[in-house]
């Protein structure tokens, strides 16, 4: 997933040259904005792929939801207020779109 946006980025970029260093839950410390797109866009998608999981036992139900939660938790940490102004305008739609 990181590649994949890498490569789209080199078509569109989603963050300013000036973007600052800002708090990502994932990592517990301050990276670029490029950093925490990257990191919601690969968590959306983890995310949307265990909703596909097939639920073949108690524990893969159990694991998706864990980890369904423990993203959530996550997303909630991010403040895209401190950092919008730091993205594209097709960076502010990718967020918008991630964070719905």
């Amino acid at each position: 997933m990181h590649l994949q946006l890498s490569l789209i980025e080199q078509l569109v970029p989603i963050a300013k040259v000036d973007q600052g260093h800002h708090y990502s839950p994932w990592k517990r410390s301050k990276r670029p904005v490029s950093g925490l797109m990257h990191a919601l866009y690969v968590f959306r998608v983890v995310d949307q792929w265990l909703t596909q999981l097939p639920k073949t036992s108690q524990e893969t139900l159990d694991y998706a939801e864990k980890r369904h939660k423990e993203i959530g938790e996550d997303i909630e940490q991010l403040a895209p207020a401190s950092f919008v102004d730091h993205l594209t305008v097709d960076g502010q739609r990718l967020l918008s779109r991630l964070l719905s």
